[in-house]
């Protein structure tokens, strides 16, 4: 089955685009390519079955923590990248999460006066590993966050690949 106009325009929307396929294919978005990112420890094979019910085409890796299905990855049709957001991936939005996150320490200092809690939540000091840092940062922007994913991932973010 399909996905709906509605959930077609709800997909749109939470991507920023909220007049729909007509404002990102003006914008330059491959519309039938789906952009994944977190594949740090996936290979080809693992992305082609992890979509096999949906036929991907190929993959076209970008780096060494994205790739889309095309492959950036590359799909059928655009109706084949829609019902992969729409049954495999539910909307994030990191900004969201932040502010979110944020709300629950605040409360949960306030009701811990800050002390044992703030200090529990404290990163330890560690040195970054040179070049590792951009592979583990969270995505910036709108993004969808996979419900399910291959075995070795530990969370893909997906989203409708841009051309540039």
């Amino acid at each position: 089955m399909g996905v709906t106009e509605y959930s077609a325009k709800k997909l749109y929307a939470h991507l920023g685009f909220a007049n729909g396929r007509d404002t990102m294919v003006a914008e330059g978005y491959r519309m039938d390519v789906l952009h994944v990112w977190g594949t740090h420890e996936l290979s080809t094979a693992d992305l082609l079955e992890w979509l096999g019910e949906f036929s991907p085409q190929s993959v076209e890796w970008i780096d060494d923590s994205s790739c889309t299905l095309r492959c950036n990855i590359i799909m059928i049709n655009e109706s084949t990248v829609l019902h992969v957001l729409h049954k495999l991936a539910e909307p994030f939005d990191r900004r969201v999460a932040l502010t979110a996150m944020a709300a629950v320490i605040s409360t949960m200092n306030t009701h811990n006066n800050g002390g044992d809690f703030e200090r529990a939540l404290r990163p330890p000091k560690l040195s970054p590993v040179e070049g590792t840092s951009d592979r583990l940062m969270p995505p910036c922007g709108r993004w969808f966050k996979s419900i399910s994913s291959p075995e070795r991932a530990l969370c893909l973010y997906l989203r409708i690949a841009h051309k540039g």
